[in-house]
């Protein structure tokens, strides 16, 4: 499940879709959302989805929306929702993500447990350390590594089903998520995404 709050929310997933393309069939039930609820493209994709009640479906904006791990998505939701989503679990060899040189880039959190942002982001070093400068964010909440390759602000922790963008002041690269064992938070809410078999 993925809670989403009322507003726009960033949203990624770290489940392989069944379907490659197309929003009428990403989640498992359309009802719970309402008319004039839209879902928006990953970066640099203009394309949009707005829920249209009275057929329970989605409007054909969204039809060859790409639906992949790699990517972003916004959400605007009138009310706050519960969504099911289900989907084949990733290889760890695929948890991965590419940055592109002193730019803003995608990052969908490819994880299945919440981690510490210093541990979710321990692969992304330059001699194990984050360039000073760079930033994560998510919609609401940010960090920014220090000299010391430390990651300090609002954003303590990266969730599962949550979206967020870098801004890599330094070469591109390809960043991998490794760590999927559980650091307890009480705060550190788990976003369950359903696997439905592995391939």
């Amino acid at each position: 499940t993925m809670d989403l709050a009322q507003g726009w929310n960033w949203v990624s997933f770290n489940l392989r879709s069944a379907q490659a393309k197309g929003v009428k069939n990403l989640f498992i039930d359309n009802s719970v959302f309402s008319n004039g609820d839209i879902i928006k493209g990953s970066l640099g994709d203009a394309r949009f989805a707005e829920y249209v009640a009275k057929y329970n479906s989605w409007s054909r904006g969204g039809d060859d929306m790409e639906i992949a791990i790699g990517n972003v998505y916004q959400i605007y939701v009138n009310k706050p929702t519960t969504v099911k989503f289900e989907g084949y679990e990733i290889a760890d060899a695929d948890r991965k993500v590419a940055f592109s040189k002193g730019a803003w880039s995608q990052l969908p959190y490819l994880l299945k447990v919440p981690q510490p942002v210093n541990i979710a982001m321990s692969d992304y070093h330059i001699g194990d350390k984050a360039k000073p400068g760079t930033i994560i964010k998510s919609h609401d909440e940010f960090a920014v590594a220090d000299a010391s390759g430390v990651w300090y602000g609002s954003l303590q922790y990266m969730r599962p089903g949550e979206g967020y963008f870098v801004n890599n002041v330094d070469d591109a690269c390809v960043v991998r998520f490794t760590n999927n064992t559980p650091v307890y938070h009480p705060d550190a809410k788990t976003v369950r995404q359903t696997a439905t078999g592995s391939r």
